[in-house]
C-alpha cells in the first residue's frame, strides 16, 4: 500500500491509530474493490482475511437450512470485519456479504493477529469493535422479533447512510427482504408507505432518502442505540 500516513484513510478505525501502530500494519495492507453480493466468507469457513471498509459496506448474515436469511450486523468505514480472528476464532457462525460495493483495506488474518501483539492501541480498538458487533447482534434479535417492518426499514436505510454518506441506494425489494428477514410483500408495503409520506423516493430498484429527519422519527429505537455505538467508536 502506497499511502504514507493513515490521515488520508477513510476507515475511521485505522485513521485513529497512532503512527507507530499504523506503520506496523501498513506493509501487510492491500486495497481491494469489493462487488455487490460478493461473499467474503461463509458460515463455518476459515477467516482468511480481515477487512477495514472505506467506501464498501459489509453485512453479517445468518441463514437457515430452508434458505431464509436475515442481517444481524452491518460494518462500514467506522470498523472492521473479521474481529473473531483477533479473538482467536478461526471461523465465524455467520456469512459476510458485500452490501455496498466499494473499496476496503484487507490484511491476512495471520498477519493481523501477529502485528496486534506488538501494537499499543490497536488491540483496544479491536476489542471495542467486538463489543459493537456483539451489541448489534443482540439488538438485531430484539428488532426482528418486536418491531414493525416500516420501523426496521427506516432504521436499515439510515444505517446505510451513516456508513456511506450516500442518499441513494440500488436495492430490489427482494434483496431488502432477505436482509430484514421478512416477506418481499411486507417490504413493498413499507416502502410504499415511506414514499407516500415523502420520506423516500423509490423507482426501478433505486431508493433515495428525501427526509432523513422524518426517517429518524419513524425508525425503531434500535437506530438510536446503534448510532450511539458508532459515535462512541469515533470519539
Amino acid at each position: 500500500m502506497s499511502t504514507a500516513t493513515n490521515a488520508a484513510l477513510n476507515n475511521r478505525l485505522l485513521r485513529s491509530l497512532p503512527r507507530s501502530d499504523f506503520e506496523k500494519l501498513q506493509p501487510h495492507m492491500e486495497v481491494v474493490e469489493l462487488q455487490f453480493g460478493e461473499v467474503l466468507h461463509d458460515p463455518g469457513s476459515t477467516l482468511r482475511h480481515v477487512y477495514f471498509p472505506e467506501t464498501a459496506v459489509i453485512s453479517m448474515i445468518i441463514g437457515t437450512l430452508d434458505g431464509a436469511s436475515v442481517e444481524v450486523g452491518m460494518i462500514g468505514r467506522q470498523g472492521m470485519s473479521g474481529v473473531r480472528a483477533f479473538l482467536g476464532a478461526d471461523t465465524a457462525p455467520h456469512a459476510a456479504i458485500v452490501q455496498i460495493a466499494g473499496s476496503t483495506i484487507r490484511l491476512s488474518s495471520k498477519s493481523f493477529k501477529e502485528v496486534c501483539q506488538s501494537c499499543e492501541v490497536l488491540p483496544a480498538l479491536v476489542m471495542r469493535q467486538a463489543h459493537i458487533l456483539i451489541t448489534q447482534i443482540s439488538q438485531a434479535a430484539a428488532c426482528h422479533s418486536l418491531h414493525t417492518v416500516k420501523g426496521r426499514l427506516s432504521r436499515w436505510l439510515l444505517e446505510l447512510r451513516d456508513r456511506t454518506d450516500l442518499q441513494q441506494f440500488s436495492f430490489t425489494h427482494q434483496s431488502i427482504s432477505s436482509r430484514l428477514g421478512v416477506r418481499r410483500e411486507a417490504v413493498t408495503m413499507a416502502a410504499r408507505s415511506l414514499q407516500r409520506t415523502g420520506l423516500i423516493r423509490y423507482s426501478r430498484g433505486r431508493i433515495e432518502l428525501t427526509d432523513a429527519k422524518g426517517l429518524r422519527e419513524l425508525a425503531c429505537e434500535c437506530y438510536s442505540v446503534l448510532a450511539g455505538l458508532l459515535e462512541s467508536a469515533e470519539s
